[in-house]
């Protein structure tokens, strides 16, 4: 069985390689930025090159893409090897893309009747006061639509930082704004979990805790987690989150609000970093992976 992993060489396609060659499969790392599409005349006759030399489709079995940088090219690249030559793959290009778009997610779990904080996107914050009302009241999260590991994300207070900031932000970047979901007492490190799913099974899981006076609890900025065990109705809602989104590897992260108890998705990230939560867990989630391929 031959594997390409599509991606740059990361930790986590790095680890990727390693287990799949531990468990006998023949593998590689593509760059994405080192492939050529070409789309041809005749029905069927789609083709792909990568560093100049043509790849056949009965050369690769299997696909997971693993793409963090050259996104919107590993995109493409990826919908080629899987609608055009038909090969198998673990996240399909549509799945990463709905992923990557934090409203277009929101979008998907309201749909799929996955519970979700309020969510608001605009491209007008001329009414303000109507955009903080429709997300819940202050305080509120504001994030860019696109990115990862805590970037573009902040919080709104008042009046003041809510007309500034959003006036200003939102002539350059596309920005949404979402219910702020209180998950600790007052002045207490704030939380979430991050669920790992692979193909229908949630892996490993861990509790991630924000630096003091951050509301963000991002493993990448606070190196602070330790590894939970879910409840039901987590794991449950971590596999039905995955499934709205049409991934077969991601990583979901609920949060609950620490009054009501309730558990909420609040982002799905389609290309999770493995390092963090193996570190914590002490799970090697590569060779889950590897399981499923098999």
């Amino acid at each position: 069985m031959k594997v390409l992993i599509l991606g740059a060489k990361s930790y986590s396609t790095r680890r990727l390689l390693f287990e799949l060659k531990a468990a006998g499969l023949k593998a590689y790392i593509a760059d994405p930025s080192k492939f050529v599409l070409s789309i041809s005349d005749k029905i069927g006759h789609d083709k792909i090159y990568y560093n100049g030399k043509r790849i056949f489709r009965n050369t690769i079995d299997f696909v997971v893409p693993r793409i963090g940088t050259d996104f919107v090219i590993g995109c493409k690249v990826l919908q080629h090897l899987s609608n055009n030559l038909h090969i198998p793959v673990l996240n399909t290009s549509e799945g990463l893309e709905a992923a990557s778009d934090k409203f277009k997610c929101s979008q998907l779990l309201s749909e799929n009747k996955i519970k979700t904080p309020m969510s608001v996107f605009f491209q007008n914050s001329d009414n303000y006061k109507l955009l903080i009302k429709l997300a819940g009241g202050y305080p509120v999260v504001a994030k860019l639509l696109r990115g990862s590991q805590g970037a573009g994300v902040f919080i709104l207070n008042d009046d003041l930082s809510g007309s500034t900031a959003l006036s200003t932000i939102s002539k350059v970047q596309k920005v949404l704004l979402q219910q702020y979901i209180e998950t600790s007492k007052e002045n207490s490190e704030k939380c979430d979990i991050r669920a790992f799913v692979v193909n229908g099974r949630v892996v490993a899981a861990m509790r991630r805790y924000s630096i003091k006076g951050d509301f963000r609890s991002n493993y990448s900025i606070s190196k602070t987690a330790e590894k939970v065990r879910l409840t039901a109705d987590q794991e449950q809602l971590a596999l039905n989150a995955a499934a709205a989104l049409n991934l077969g590897l991601a990583g979901i992260d609920i949060v609950t609000d620490f009054t009501n108890k309730i558990d909420y998705v609040i982002e799905a990230n389609g290309n999770a970093n493995t390092e963090g939560i193996e570190k914590v867990t002490g799970i090697n989630v590569n060779a889950e992976i590897v399981k499923e391929i098999k």
